[in-house]
């Protein structure tokens, strides 16, 4: 008689630019009660596309892209090792 989330194990993510530069499971943290994934982004300008495209029998599917800009460091902005 009450609402639980629905946790599942094979959900995947995708970073897109035209072609999946990554893509990754997306794990359920049972502290923070959240999927969370962390990768480190290519080394390329350009507009990405973070992409969940989950389809399971029975279940609403679920389609979503959110667009961020990717911009590398200049070659002053690096950390210095001195």
């Amino acid at each position: 008689n009450k609402w639980v989330p629905y946790v599942a194990n094979d959900i995947q993510l995708e970073f897109v630019m035209l072609d999946p530069y990554i893509r990754m499971g997306l794990p359920y943290s049972q502290n923070n009660k959240k999927y969370i994934a962390e990768f480190r982004a290519p080394d390329r300008h350009g507009v990405f596309q973070f992409k969940i495209n989950y389809r399971k029998p029975g279940y609403t599917f679920l389609n979503l892209a959110t667009k961020v800009p990717v911009r590398p460091f200049k070659h002053n902005e690096y950390e210095r090792y001195l």
